[in-house]
């Protein structure tokens, strides 16, 4: 299945917050359970560093996920503390 996450880093020291979009397509991921499995999953064992993706800053960040889009990037899943755009920035696979 094919989807695309928005992803949050949290830079703790420099009180910022930074996003960005990374598309995935996953053959045993096929509904939003199962996006959510693999995500928490990847999270526990550092599969994921969208921090990689972002402006850099010295010292702690967290990640998390906090929009979901389908493979025609629409939203299907946000988390309720994110308050921002639900447009994905990416356009094709």
């Amino acid at each position: 299945m094919r989807f695309v996450v928005k992803w949050e880093v949290e830079h703790y020291d420099a009180d910022v917050k930074q996003y960005c979009d990374v598309p995935e397509d996953e053959e045993d991921v096929n509904s939003l359970d199962d996006i959510f499995r693999y995500l928490d999953h990847g999270k526990e064992n550092d599969f994921f560093d969208p921090e990689m993706q972002v402006e850099y800053h010295e010292g702690d960040f967290n990640i998390e996920y906090v929009l979901i889009a389908d493979e025609e990037f629409k939203e299907i899943w946000r988390d309720e503390d994110y308050k921002g755009d639900g447009e994905v920035f990416i356009r094709r696979w």
